[in-house]
């Protein structure tokens, strides 16, 4: 159960995240999307969130215990994210496979990943102030 919770976390802040970078990619683009069927980007959108969020509730389920593993998870992990994100970009047309497409996708997960570990941040801490709150008033007398 507890990782069908962490998926849908992950999906819904990384499903945002691409659609964000999504539209500044497209805004940027000299064509500004014009050839691109809505309808169909939006499910690869849901699509590229769904995997992405897969495989980041799947990696992040393990605990490290030293700042070197942790380092080399987030490595690891961003890798995958992007060889899913390329060929995903290149299957859905997002991206040409040559060194400028690459980039632009190395890029565009970066910022999504910075987007998730912000809001995945502010999210975590809001709860453990919530925790340490409700702890507080119930042990305030001792």
């Amino acid at each position: 159960m507890k990782f069908i919770t962490e998926f849908l976390e992950y999906f819904v802040i990384i499903t945002t995240g691409v659609l964000i970078i999504c539209a500044i990619n497209i805004s940027l683009s000299e064509t500004h999307g014009e050839s691109l069927e809505v309808g169909v980007t939006l499910w690869e959108i849901v699509g590229a969130g769904a995997a992405t969020a897969f495989v980041t509730a799947l990696v992040y389920r393990r605990e490290c215990n030293t700042k070197k593993k942790f380092i080399a998870m987030v490595i690891i992990h961003y890798i995958l994210i992007c060889a899913i994100m390329i060929f995903m970009g290149v299957s859905f047309g997002w991206m040409d496979l040559n060194i400028g497409g690459i980039i632009m996708m190395t890029v565009s997960v970066a910022l999504v990943y910075l987007f998730t570990y912000v809001i995945s941040y502010i999210s975590a801490k809001h709860q453990a102030d919530e925790f340490n709150k409700a702890l507080k008033e119930k042990y305030k007398d001792k």
